[in-house]
């Protein structure tokens, strides 16, 4: 049986943030989700997933001129886009990650920097657990060149999510092969 992979691949391109002097008020947001339950459409069970995370990147400015491959790749039919997306108030790499990773915004995770210190990710926990809970056979990859992603956030619920830092040439070239061929992974 194929497996399904889901690849979080995420390039990172690291910049240098500023904190806003003011955060919104948490309070409204804490809340703890009890039903964690996930059931997957049989009908959609083999299919891959890549998501593309790129650091700094708006995607309601991309053009064509701007990034040609990226434009084009979000034109194909295969692909789902939108420049639709809610981004943290916080600029930090690691509060957007975490997000986007948990489904949760900074507030519930609590990641506010990028020290990822005295989070609630425990509570909030990357998608992949969830995947893996519904799925246990499926693959659940996560493939990055910011090493923070994985050694927080995914590699307790990922198969694989290698911690070693890697350039983006190998991000894509790990992420090519896994795709295509299913490796590095063992079936």
């Amino acid at each position: 049986m194929r497996k399904l992979l889901v690849l979080s691949f995420f390039i990172v391109f690291l910049a240098t943030c500023e904190q806003d002097d003011a955060l919104k008020d948490c309070d409204e947001w804490i809340t703890i989700c009890s039903d964690t339950t996930m059931a997957l459409d049989p009908s959609k069970a083999n299919r891959k997933v890549l998501i593309i995370g790129i650091d700094g990147f708006r995607a309601d400015a991309m053009q064509e001129s701007v990034s040609p491959f990226m434009y084009g790749f979000a034109q194909n039919d295969d692909t789902y886009f939108t420049d639709q997306n809610h981004v943290q108030e916080l600029t930090f790499s690691g509060p957007n990650w975490s997000s986007l990773c948990t489904g949760a915004d900074f507030c519930k995770h609590t990641v506010t920097t990028n020290g990822f210190g005295g989070n609630s990710l425990d509570v909030f926990p990357h998608f992949f657990k969830y995947l893996e809970q519904a799925r246990p056979q499926k693959n659940t990859v996560s493939v990055v060149n910011w090493t923070e992603i994985n050694e927080d956030i995914a590699s307790t619920f990922a198969d694989y999510a290698p911690t070693e830092s890697i350039n983006d040439n190998e991000v894509f070239t790990i992420a090519n092969n896994l795709l295509n061929q299913g490796s590095p992974l063992v079936p």
